[in-house]
């Protein structure tokens, strides 16, 4: 289990007889969401997209069914972390980036590049098809220098997040 602070424990559970109806739902193409006063992660079992027990997509390396944009998110990582080999004060943060703009509002980043000159950036990376929800662009349209996205969670302690990036590669 995951809330927006991170890992979370279930340390009970109860057993509420009856017919309840319940809801099993998609948000613009996207499988999980936070839901609750606990804010907790919730994710739709039927997705074919696997997790560990971190909540991270699995890859190739560690999982035999790797989620559409894996590859894609590797090769990324790999000639970012190239581009910044030696420059001094940059740091590139692979996984997900979690963040809260000033209107309390949450959005998730595939990763963040933390420039020394220009702040955290949020990075999404997209492949093939692949785009941003209408949340992600109003979200992302919201985050500027004089109004940073706070990185909050497992990404607490990183820098304002001050500009935002879409990466967009042809189909694996």
């Amino acid at each position: 289990m995951r809330t927006q602070q991170g890992a979370a424990t279930i340390t009970s559970s109860k057993r509420i007889g009856g017919t309840h109806r319940v809801y099993n739902f998609e948000v613009e193409a996207t499988h999980q969401y936070f839901v609750g006063e606990t804010r907790t992660l919730s994710h739709n079992a039927s997705c074919t997209q696997p997790r560990n027990a971190k909540g991270q997509f699995m890859s190739p390396s560690n999982g035999p069914h790797a989620p559409p944009g894996a590859e894609t998110e590797r090769q990324v990582w790999d000639e970012l972390q190239q581009t910044i080999k030696g420059k001094e004060g940059f740091k590139l943060v692979k996984g997900r980036v979690y963040a809260k703009d000033t209107a309390g509002n949450v959005r998730v980043y595939d990763g963040a590049l933390v420039d020394p000159n220009l702040g955290t950036i949020g990075l999404e990376i997209k492949s093939g098809t692949g785009r941003l929800t209408g949340e992600q662009r109003t979200f992302d349209a919201n985050v500027t220098p004089s109004t940073p996205a706070t990185a909050y969670g497992q990404s607490k302690g990183l820098p304002p997040i001050t500009r935002t990036c879409t990466i967009r590669r042809p189909k694996e």
